[in-house]
């Protein structure tokens, strides 16, 4: 698989993610294994994607608490039960991938990925917020340079 080819596998993973804990926030009785493989025979994401997008979900499941506490801790401004539930998804997830210790994926990338689904499922408003959010949390993690500017990670 090449390059261009897994980074594409990864953000179709990452969709499927966001649209698997959005459908088991509405349908909690259903397994996520098979809301996975359901998204993902429908998007032709493949096999290593699918695993990919439930190893995601099943670390920000398992980090959920952890990461409302963050998500809180950072948004002064905002009243946290008044962040979208798929903006609140999309940030577990990218903490969640933060964490992973065998993700390969560069902080910046995940940051990165984290605005353009905020910006595909909710628009560019949703964007330029978890770009906000994450940006504060990965600096507050030291994964992202302190002296960058916030948007500069958006455009790297």
């Amino acid at each position: 698989m090449s390059a261009e080819e897994r980074v594409n596998s990864r953000h179709l993973a990452r969709q499927v993610a966001v649209q698997a804990l959005y459908w088991l926030h509405s349908q909690p009785w259903d397994e996520l294994a098979d809301m996975i493989d359901d998204l993902g025979q429908e998007t032709s994401l493949g096999p290593k994607g699918q695993s990919y997008a439930l190893m995601l979900c099943r670390a920000a499941q398992e980090g959920h608490a952890a990461y409302e506490h963050a998500l809180a801790s950072v948004s002064e401004h905002w009243d946290p039960d008044r962040i979208g539930r798929v903006e609140r998804i999309i940030i577990r997830l990218a903490l969640a991938e933060w964490d992973m210790r065998q993700s390969d994926v560069p902080p910046k990338v995940v940051l990165n990925e984290s605005v353009t689904l905020a910006g595909e499922f909710c628009g560019e408003e949703a964007a330029r917020f978890v770009n906000g959010i994450l940006d504060r949390l990965g600096r507050d993690r030291g994964l992202l340079a302190r002296d960058a500017a916030p948007d500069e990670a958006r455009s790297a």
